[in-house]
Parts: C-alpha cells; sequence; structure tokens
C-alpha cells in the first residue's frame, strides 16, 4: 500500500496484495507525552479538523472525533487509535495524511489526486477541488480501467517514473453514487454527502508500483477538450496539488522534485463540463492520451 508492506494483527477493508518496504501498524489509544512543534492545523471543508506535531523523529497527528495517530520515521510504525464502529473510517485516515508524512520525510512525493490504470501505466487526474477526479477515475473504473487512488497518490521521480497504489477505496457523492455503479464494490460507510466504497479484491489487484504514462489537470468549461502543454510550464499547477511537510527544507525538496517532474513526464489540460453526459467523451480523450504517451 502506497509503497509500503503492512505488518499488522488488525484487519483492514481497502489493503491490496503486493510487497514493499515494512510499515508495522499497531493500535495504541493514549495521547503522546511529548508534541513538540506544531506544524500545522488543517481545516479543510467537509474534513475532521487535524493538528500535525513533530518532535525529532516523530509526527504525531490528532484527527478530531477519531484520536492520535504516531509516525515513527526510524522504525517505519504507524500507531492508530482503537478502531471505530466502522473500520472504513479509521483506514480512510491512515492512508492519508499519516502515510504521507512517512513518505514525504524520505523524499518522496505525494499528490491530492485520483489515477488509474490504462494497458499497464499510471494516469494521474488532478486539479482544484470540488472538479470531478473522483467521479472521472470511478466512471473509469466503470468503464473497466483499475483504480490506482482516489484522494492521495504516492510517486517516485525518476526514470521511469513510477506511481504506487494506493487504498483500493471510492468515496462518491451521494447524488453521484445513485446512477455511477461500480461493479463488484461494496458499500462499506457513509457519511453526510459521500458513500464509501470498497472496491472488489478480485480486481483490485497489487500495491505493486506502475510507470506514470502522464497526468491530465482537470479544469471546467462548456466543452470537452484536451491540449498537451509545454515540458515545465506545469511547476505551478503541480505546487497546488502536491502535498508538503510545511518546513523550507520540505517545501524546498517538494519543489525539486515537481520541477523534475513536469520537465520529463506528459501533461495535458483537460476542460470538460461537469455533468455525466460529458463523461463518455472525457473517459475517451484520456484513455486514448495515456495510451499514446
Amino acid at each position: 500500500m502506497h509503497g509500503f508492506s503492512v505488518l499488522s494483527e488488525s484487519s483492514f477493508v481497502y489493503l491490496r496484495d503486493g510487497g514493499g518496504d515494512p510499515l508495522t501498524i499497531r493500535e495504541e489509544g493514549s495521547e503522546p507525552s511529548q508534541l513538540g512543534d506544531r506544524l500545522a492545523d488543517i481545516k479543510h471543508r467537509n474534513a475532521l479538523p487535524t493538528r500535525v506535531y513533530r518532535m525529532d523523529g516523530r509526527f504525531s497527528v490528532h484527527v478530531g472525533g477519531m484520536g492520535w495517530f504516531g509516525i515513527d520515521l526510524g522504525t517505519s510504525t504507524i500507531t492508530v487509535p482503537p478502531s471505530p464502529s466502522s473500520r472504513a473510517w479509521l483506514e480512510g485516515a491512515l492512508w492519508g495524511l499519516p502515510v504521507a508524512l512517512l513518505v514525504l520525510s524520505r523524499g518522496g512525493l505525494f499528490f491530492h489526486a485520483s489515477a488509474v490504470e490504462i494497458d499497464g501505466r499510471a494516469v494521474i487526474l488532478t486539479g482544484p477541488s470540488h472538479h470531478g477526479k473522483t467521479t472521472l477515475a470511478a466512471a473509469l473504473v466503470a468503464a473497466g480501467y483499475r483504480l490506482l487512488g482516489e484522494d492521495l497518490l504516492r510517486c517516485t521521480v525518476g526514470r521511469p517514473t513510477v506511481v504506487f497504489p494506493g487504498p483500493a477505496m471510492l468515496r462518491l457523492r451521494k447524488d453521484v453514487a445513485q446512477w455511477l455503479v461500480v461493479p463488484g464494490a461494496e458499500r462499506v460507510a457513509e457519511d453526510a454527502e459521500k458513500v464509501h466504497l470498497a472496491l472488489d479484491r478480485r480486481t483490485r489487484g497489487t500495491s505493486d508500483p506502475l510507470p506514470l504514462a502522464g497526468i491530465v489537470l482537470l479544469h471546467v468549461g462548456e466543452a470537452s477538450t484536451l491540449e498537451r502543454l509545454e515540458p515545465g510550464a506545469t511547476i505551478r499547477d503541480l505546487w497546488a496539488v502536491a502535498s508538503k511537510i510545511p518546513t523550507p527544507q520540505g517545501r524546498a525538496q517538494c519543489f525539486q522534485a515537481i520541477t523534475e517532474l513536469a520537465e520529463t513526464v506528459p501533461v495535458w489540460t483537460m476542460v470538460r463540463p461537469l455533468t455525466q453526459a460529458a463523461l463518455g467523451d472525457a473517459i475517451d480523450m484520456i484513455v486514448a492520451a495515456g495510451r499514446a504517451a
């Protein structure tokens, strides 16, 4: 998961098979005795309020209404609060920020993005919030393409640049879930706005990395178009959707990785209406671009 082989006595709803660096996950109910520096307060719309602390080789993350997550960089261990009534809620938090902090501290790159597999390679779908990346990814899954991630996505920049599949989950708006059917997906949780789906275990595939075919930057417009951008012209857009540790070193590391990525990986800009009728054209364009890259 995200390039890790999970070692834990707990069961997981969204886990994929596959290898990677060992990551130990265990339950722990207590608040850390020492928190260290307060790095961030995250209060995104519709997300649980989250606080991030760092002390020496450890991050502590408090998620409102859920509890404390501890990330030990030296031992590659994440401690999680006791499981709530729905395991899916805990996993949704675990596979996000706590794992991202572990990856980012090692020089990796994380995007707020969805991604699908097309002919053995990854295509990333990203853009500002409420631009339909999850709906588009779910429509691609319904059309027979494998989901690699729907919210946070790990990349390693190199030759080739690779993408690591994340949790096998989809969180669809309730109105979308009424008409968009994802074959084999199981409804495992629900909140005020979204339905949480676990993908079919028979088709979710492994967590082994895939080469990156390209990145699609999503925008909203009246007609569906797809245009390839010049190398290096997308650094600002990629910076806006990249996760980063909020320190000078963390920002510099992220900027360096994004710069290299923008110079070496195809990037397209897609404009499309956010309508059910426009999904077919969008899928055709993305599949064609991914295959031709």
